[in-house]
């Protein structure tokens, strides 16, 4: 633990915390005096159909940009629970660094935290660090890149490393609706967007070139989050999962957990943003007329094939359900030479005197791979 000197200073009537006062004084001396100034928060609407009224999407908008809380077969700590966690974008990628659990055992490693983070490098590789003394690095799983246990009386604490991509866009949105999921996770009220940087609890500080936000939020949560540390195995993986619908949608559906959802256009009701690697991929939802043989011969003369016949169209595609609806579902690939090699998966339906475009564009392969995601997508659609 590094010695600090005493602020007073009280966030809505409780001491600030042990971690902030580390951050704000000799734990980050250096990186705080290069620190700017909190860019304004703008926080964004999915545009929707004018025509259409609609009703405010149900659900956390928090856990929607990029949901969290517990997967299946996973609950968050039960009783009082503190969140320390950092957040960072990296170019394409935003990294997560989150270590929750009972305040006395988290309070013994704020120190250890601070160091963890000022410690961190990043490569095209992913993240390295200096763990402090006691602390493992385990291998990631599913989509954690690594799992750091920090030694605690009875069990371990987990601190885990995830990476998703950044979506498209202002990043400002995408923090605030990270940091609201989190303080969701230890149940406390969504922090203001004018707080973002402002409030001790949230802190933004440069760390190797680049800003992290550090949070250290102490509310009540929802389950046990703490892995036993016998032999018995780790629990499963804790996923920062990516968006799930976006607020405001004129129909229900189940979002795959891969997928981040990003701004859409004047032209668009949904978006998102699909990657695997370098491989990259944007599904749409929109709405417009136009003949169906048109809008097909245009999908195919985007990945570089010829027109074909309406005859043709209604040999090739297949019948794809939407809830009560059916769509006519395409699936065209681009000619082997071409480079890159593009595809499109589309789907269109008339749906109450409108006609609706579901679509998946992007790289070839990876069109494949999320084929049977992009499927089950449209087949949630249930349009109100």
């Amino acid at each position: 633990m590094f010695p600090v000197s005493r602020l007073a200073m009280t966030v809505r009537g409780r001491a600030l915390s042990h971690l902030s006062l580390c951050l704000l004084t000799g734990i980050y001396g250096v990186a705080l005096s290069g620190c700017d100034q909190p860019e304004d928060i703008r926080v964004y609407t999915v545009a929707k159909p004018p025509p259409m009224e609609v009703k405010a999407g149900s659900g956390n908008t928090a856990d929607q940009l990029l949901p969290g809380g517990s997967p299946p077969g996973m609950s968050a700590p039960s009783g009082p629970t503190r969140l320390l966690g950092a957040i960072t974008p990296r170019g394409d990628k935003t990294w997560f660094f989150k270590l929750m659990g009972p305040p006395a055992a988290v309070e013994a490693h704020t120190g250890g935290f601070a160091q963890f983070v000022r410690s961190l490098t990043f490569t095209k590789q992913g993240p390295k660090w200096q763990l402090p003394e006691g602390w493992e690095a385990e291998p990631g799983s599913q989509m954690r890149f690594a799992t750091i246990r920090l030694p605690a009386e009875g069990k371990s604490l987990e601190l885990t490393v995830i990476a998703l991509p950044t979506g498209p866009g202002d990043f400002a949105p995408q923090l605030l609706a990270n940091v609201n999921r989190w303080r969701d996770q230890v149940s406390l009220k969504e922090l203001p967007a004018d707080q973002i940087g402002k409030s001790p609890e949230v802190q933004k500080l440069e760390v190797d070139g680049e800003s992290v936000w550090i949070t250290d939020f102490t509310g009540s949560g929802k389950g046990s989050s703490m892995s036993g540390s016998g032999s018995g195995g780790a629990p499963p993986a804790q996923v920062e999962r990516p968006p799930q619908k976006p607020a405001g949608l004129p129909f229900d559906c189940e979002v795959p957990g891969q997928w981040v959802a990003g701004q859409a256009s004047q032209f668009q009701i949904a978006v998102f943003d699909v990657r695997e690697g370098d491989r990259k991929g944007l599904v749409s939802v929109s709405t417009a007329g136009g003949d169906l043989a048109a809008n097909i011969n245009r999908w195919r003369d985007q990945v570089g094939l010829s027109a074909i016949s309406p005859e043709e169209i209604q040999k090739t595609a297949q019948k794809l359900a939407l809830g009560e609806h059916e769509g006519l579902y395409v699936q065209l690939e681009g000619p082997e030479s071409a480079q890159p090699r593009k595809s499109i998966l589309g789907v269109i339906a008339n749906v109450e005197g409108r006609q609706w475009f579901i679509k998946f564009t992007g790289d070839a392969e990876l069109a494949q791979q999320q084929k049977p995601l992009f499927e089950s997508f449209v087949k949630s659609i249930r349009f109100r």
